[in-house]
């Protein structure tokens, strides 16, 4: 949240063609859709067996969902 808020108050000033509110809210929604979170899937598992880092039922799940 503080991240978004610093990108919101740099968004105030940043564009030619806006300023205030709409200029912050366009660069903080910039960021929300261009963030690795929202593009890509990430997988929590941490621990590693035999080379690998196995994945959870849940992630298993999530994989083929977006597989199919």
């Amino acid at each position: 949240l503080t991240e978004y808020l610093s990108v919101y108050q740099l968004g105030t000033t940043s564009f030619d063609d806006s300023t205030g509110f709409a200029a912050g809210a366009r660069l903080v929604l910039e960021a929300m859709l261009t963030s690795p979170y929202f593009l890509y899937r990430v997988e929590d598992s941490t621990e590693v067996a035999a080379g690998t880092i196995p994945l959870s039922g849940f992630e298993r799940a999530s994989r083929l969902s977006y597989f199919l």
